[in-house]
């Protein structure tokens, strides 16, 4: 629909009700299923190489931008975001612009964090790199996956090698089915 009309896959699904945010420091809870806008920025440092399990690994810095972003209620954001890679995306944390120290962990694995380009297209960790204006996302992770400690041990952030705890976006909810939106 969103190609239909001309406009961007993140405006599509992310709703414009900003009275129904859980969390205040994220500035959009999708409209279509469960998730939220956690970032949109520019890319402005990539590190990344290869591990000798043949892994990408690598981080990925991003300003506000113009170095501030409005995230509602006249709230501006001049923190950056970092989010780390091992092929996937594995946690995403705001830093301190200068120190660039991680200061809040917002969502990790086993939610499924994704970053879009401009038009809303997906962008993997191969293809970042300097100057991309993107938006990122998270979207909460299966029951299969969180429910239980069984889960979380082979794809949360210890399986990874991370010395933290799960963090997730929110809550997990059914997404509506495509077949029911458009018979």
């Amino acid at each position: 629909m969103a190609r239909k009309i001309k406009s961007s896959y993140v405006d599509a699904i992310v709703s414009s009700n900003s009275d129904s945010f859980e969390l205040i420091i994220l500035p959009g809870k999708f409209d279509v299923m469960p998730g939220r806008v956690l970032f949109q920025g520019k890319v402005v440092d990539v590190k990344r190489e290869v591990s000798k399990g043949g892994y990408t690994v690598g981080r990925c810095l991003m300003e506000p931008p113009a170095s501030e972003q409005k995230i509602g209620a006249g709230v501006v954001e001049k923190r950056h975001l970092v989010v780390p890679f091992q092929n996937e995306f594995l946690y995403a944390a705001y830093t301190d612009s200068e120190d660039r120290e991680e200061t809040e962990v917002i969502c990790t694995v086993p939610d499924l964090i994704s970053i879009l380009g401009d038009d809303g297209e997906a962008i993997g960790s191969q293809e970042l790199r300097y100057g991309l204006k993107v938006t990122v996302i998270g979207m909460p992770g299966h029951p299969l996956w969180t429910g239980d400690e069984r889960g979380l041990k082979v794809g949360g952030p210890e399986y990874f090698g991370l010395d933290m705890k799960w963090t997730s976006i929110c809550k997990y909810e059914k997404p509506r089915s495509v077949f029911e939106d458009f018979r």
